[in-house]
This record gives C-alpha cells, structure tokens and sequence, in this order.
C-alpha cells in the first residue's frame, strides 16, 4: 500500500491491494425477506402498526426543520469522514501504514467507503421521493427556490452521476465484472479528488440555501473546524504513533542489539 500525491486523484488507488483483500473476505448475507417486484428484489422494512407511530412518523416527514437538522448530521458525517481520509494521504505516513497494514487498510477502505456512500445518499434522486436527501428537502420549497437550487447541483451533476455508478457496482453492490476488474470502473467513470471535495463542499452550500429558503432566514454551515481539527488530530496521532515505534525499536535494541 503505497500513498502519496501522485496516487490520490482516483479514489481506491491509494488501498486497492488491501481494499480487494477485504472485498473478498467480506461477502454480505441477506435474510430472504423479499418479494419479486418487476425483475428485482426487494427488500422489505416493518413499518410500526401503532397508530401514533404512524402519526409520529407524518409528522417528522412534514416538518422541514427536522428533516434539515437530519440532513446537516448527515453532511457533517461526510465531511468528517473525508477530511480525515484526505489527511490521511501523506507519503511520509507510508512506513507506519506498512507497520500495521491490515489495521490501516480496514480504516483507510471504511473512511473512503464512509464519504462516498454519504455523498450518493445524500444527492440521491428517486420517483418514489422516499429517501431523506437533497432532493427530497427540495419539495418542501417553491418552484423558484427549486430551480435555483438545482441549477447549483447540476454543476456537480457529472460528478453525481459516475458516483451514483460506483455505488451501485462496487460500493453498495458487487458487480461480478467490476468486483475482479475495478480499475475498468474507475478508468469509465473517473472522479478526482477536488471534484469530491468540490461535491463535499456543495453538500453544505446546498443544504444552507434549502434551510435558508425553507426559513426566510439566512443560513450557512462551516467546515473549518472539520478541516482544522482533522489535520491537528491526524497529525498529532501519527507523530505519538512514530515516536513509539521509535521508542520501541531503542527497546529492542538495548535489550537484544537488534
């Protein structure tokens, strides 16, 4: 596993040894709770029959301030997740990686994992409108906010769409090509690193002028403590993990001349 600045402009690159490793290890199992729908499969979620669940359950999917407070967790989540990743991808981190490698390409793979899967849920679009995403916060709006805002989006559609292609053949699901050939997927449909901190970034100036145009009140959200404090931890952690592999080779030294 190797990362450094050359490495980082296609996603997967960086743990891609390690990635299939634990790809392979990992085969998710379903409990058989389907019906056949139209060709697919599809999975079913009890809904409480208590009449005040229900009525709870309206309430929470009409109130749009609850539904952002959701929406900017979720976001939040993403931009944790990628701003540690992308701290992450030092070259001079190499040699701790390979200390300690299935340890760090379970972590690197499940950070990446983490932000990707948030952005498509978080952009997601479906008819069905049953999904707590952008575009559904975008029916609680009127046509002129709409359109504003998804003219903002569209600029980042591309970018979406290859996104929304990885989920569904190799993140979320195991395409039998992709599985054994991902560079294939990542070579078609090509996502940089600034076009994902691009879309990291919009998730938040997309959700700040829903809540803004929901409440007739101006709001906005910041990263800066994201940015910030990821870098000062993730540093902060590697130099106590450097200093101790450090410590510990002086250790084995004095006591075995090794």
């Amino acid at each position: 596993m190797t990362i450094g600045a050359n490495s980082v402009s296609l996603i997967f690159i960086n743990t891609l040894e390690l990635q299939t490793l634990y790809m392979q290890k990992r085969r998710p199992s379903f409990v058989q709770n389907a019906t056949e729908g139209r060709g697919r499969r599809r999975y079913l979620i009890p809904i409480p029959s208590a009449s005040g669940s229900i009525k709870h359950l309206r309430s929470m999917q009409s109130n749009i301030e609850e539904n952002i407070s959701k929406a900017r967790d979720f976001v939040y989540h993403i931009a944790s997740a990628y701003f540690v990743w992308i701290n992450l991808q030092k070259e001079e981190y190499n040699n701790l990686y390979k200390k300690d490698k299935y340890f760090w390409g379970i972590v690197l793979v499940s950070l990446q994992t983490e932000f990707l899967l948030g952005l498509t849920k978080i952009f997601e679009k479906r008819k069905s409108n049953d999904v707590l995403s952008m575009h559904y916060l975008l029916t609680f709006l009127s046509e002129e906010d709409r359109k504003k805002i998804k003219s903002e989006i569209s600029k980042l559609e591309p970018v979406i769409k290859h996104l929304t292609i990885w989920r569904q053949n190799f993140l979320a699901h195991h395409n039998i090509f992709f599985t054994h050939h991902p560079q294939e997927l990542f070579k078609k449909f090509p996502i940089k690193n600034s076009e994902l901190e691009a879309l990291v970034d919009l998730s938040k100036e997309t959700l700040a002028m829903i809540h803004s145009a929901a409440t007739k009140e101006k709001h906005g959200y910041m990263f800066d403590a994201f940015k910030e404090g990821s870098q000062t931890d993730t540093e902060n952690i590697m130099k106590k993990l450097k200093l101790a592999y450090e410590i510990e080779a002086e250790q084995r030294k004095t006591k075995y001349g090794l």
